[in-house]
């Protein structure tokens, strides 16, 4: 997950980290996780280094929980990044597919997928491509 840091460490506009998390929100509930068992918000991550805020997506199963952090955030952008995702979620509707493909596949999340997926199956979650 550092890998997915690294590649947002310079791209930190609010528009660009709800892409993002809306790229690993898509590509986790396109392997069965169900959107209820995905939560995305902001967090302050003591294993980051140095420590710090940052949006993260989290699944949450039963007893399992996996968490990938999206990008860092100064303190005064959590409660900007909790708005601009909630915006997100209400002009979604209205995007085309096209423009949420787009997206999803020029993310940095796209690139790194294989190491997520990996990731939560080694934390014991089961996946099943292609089931949303």
């Amino acid at each position: 997950m550092a890998q997915l840091m690294e590649l947002l460490s310079s791209a930190l506009a609010l528009d660009v980290i709800v892409a993002e998390a809306y790229a690993l929100h898509t590509i986790i509930t396109n392997v069965g996780v169900e959107p209820a068992e995905v939560t995305v918000a902001w967090a302050y991550a003591v294993n980051l280094d140095p420590p710090g805020h940052c949006a993260v997506l989290i699944v949450e199963r039963g007893r399992l929980s996996f968490k990938v952090p999206v990008a860092r955030l100064d303190r005064s952008d959590c409660q900007r990044f909790t708005d601009a995702w909630l915006a997100f979620g209400v002009a979604k509707k209205s995007l085309s597919k096209e423009a949420l493909d787009r997206m999803l596949y020029d993310s940095a999340a796209w690139r790194v997928r294989a190491l997520v997926l990996l990731a939560m199956a080694r934390k014991g979650f089961r996946l099943s491509p292609g089931t949303h």
